[in-house]
């Protein structure tokens, strides 16, 4: 196994590292090696755009909230 190739594989981010484990075992060389690690970040970019923002299910205004959390306490406070 290259040197130089097994050097670069040690620093990759761990999601990157996770994903080309097999190339690293597969690739010798370490051009083409380089090659595949941009080919899966490319991919990893990609998936990472289309993803939509997380949005709650439910709206709570502040008001609701609060008076939640005093429920919750009082209910806390009394069990203990």
């Amino acid at each position: 196994m290259d040197i130089s190739k097994t050097a670069v594989h040690a620093g990759l981010r761990k999601e990157l590292k996770q994903l080309s484990n097999y190339q690293c075992d597969k690739i010798g060389d370490y051009d083409e090696f380089k090659r595949e690690l941009r080919k899966i970040e490319a991919e990893i970019k990609e998936s990472v755009a289309a993803s939509k923002p997380c949005m709650p299910a439910i709206q709570v205004e502040i008001k609701e909230q609060n008076i939640l959390f005093k429920t919750c306490t009082s209910t806390f406070s009394s069990i203990v």
